[in-house]
């Protein structure tokens, strides 16, 4: 026994059940499918996972998610879904979305920032009101 800490046999039992860990833990689990770490290499999973945790607003997850956005891991490439969630996570001080943030505005038309920025916004209300 493991002093009930989540083991890869026990994820399954608890992933949309009624003790969902919150919004850190679903960032971790997500690395975990992203590295293949416990449990089979997923991007699919990791995104949703990820996704779970970004919603709720995690930063480290918001980060994570934009990644899987800007290079395609389990997702299709979006920039303007990436930028949104580096823009968010920039927003709670995360360096490493800021800095990801410069990069690829560089790479979108002002067109398609406008668009991001809209995403942030819209999320932003729905989120903290």
């Amino acid at each position: 026994m493991n002093a009930g800490y989540s083991t890869p046999s026990s994820l399954t039992n608890w992933q949309f059940g009624p003790n969902w860990p919150g919004r850190r833990c679903g960032a971790k689990i997500g690395l975990m499918y992203f590295n293949g770490e416990g449990v089979t290499e997923n991007d699919a999973e990791a995104v949703k996972w990820f996704r779970k945790a970004a919603e709720q607003g995690d930063a480290l997850a918001q980060k994570n998610l934009g990644v899987m956005y800007v290079t395609g891991e389990g997702v299709p490439v979006n920039n303007v879904k990436a930028y949104m969630w580096w823009a968010l996570a920039k927003a709670q001080g995360d360096e490493g979305a800021a800095g990801n943030l410069d990069i690829i505005k560089e790479q979108m038309t002002p067109a398609d920032i406008s668009k991001a920025q809209a995403l942030v916004d819209e999320w932003w209300e729905k989120h903290n009101n």
